[in-house]
């Protein structure tokens, strides 16, 4: 690396902030990083897989959801590919500093492996290799799944949306929200969910 990255300071302060998946602060990160991605990318490949090692384990997976939103990039396809290959290497590593989080947060490094093998963004050794890290820190834990209310913020998981568990790739619609929600129904209202499943073969209603 022997140019300084001007972005590199703001990139740092960022990522540094960010204690949990935050839409704006992943959002600056991706277009810091890829704005002269061609002459600065091993600055940014650095700087993540040094600071996905260093962070606190509970602060670590927001970090991987920053390296995500490098690799899965779609505004340029060659961008994407230009970090995917830089990171291939450091897969394993960074899964594994990732996996120190609570329980309550391996959901969060499923998603993001579902979604790099459904968009083959790595090969399949390379994410079968970090799978097996998923699956052994599960046995580990003792659970075969993790709880289905998790202990996760709901501005984290609004953030990659879990429907990679459904079979069949599809469109969806998805609902970001920025800020927790609390919203009562009554019973009867369960009728209206119900007649909404004709939109879909998986209807996910996460309270």
């Amino acid at each position: 690396m022997p140019k300084d990255w001007p972005a590199q300071p703001r990139f740092l302060e960022v990522l540094k902030s960010m204690r949990v998946a935050s839409r704006p602060k992943l959002t600056e990160l991706e277009a810091l990083a890829v704005a002269d991605a061609r002459s600065f990318y091993k600055h940014a490949v650095a700087i993540l897989t040094k600071q996905i090692q260093a962070r606190k384990p509970r602060h670590r997976v927001a970090v991987l959801y920053a390296i995500n939103a490098l690799v899965t990039h779609h505004a340029d396809a060659e961008t994407a590919k230009l970090y995917a290959g830089r990171f291939a290497p450091e897969v394993r590593a960074c899964v594994a500093a990732a996996l120190e989080c609570p329980p309550e947060h391996v959901s969060g490094v499923r998603r993001v492996l579902k979604r790099w093998r459904r968009r083959a963004c790595f090969s399949a050794s390379v994410l079968d290799d970090a799978a097996a890290l998923v699956g052994a820190r599960r046995r580990e834990s003792g659970a075969e799944r993790e709880p289905a209310s998790g202990g996760a913020s709901s501005r984290e998981t609004s953030v990659l949306a879990d429907a990679e568990d459904a079979e069949k790739e599809e469109e969806q619609v998805i609902i970001d929200m920025q800020e927790p929600v609390d919203l009562t129904f009554a019973l009867r209202y369960l009728n209206f969910f119900t007649k909404a499943t004709q939109l879909g073969p998986t209807v996910i209603i996460s309270m």
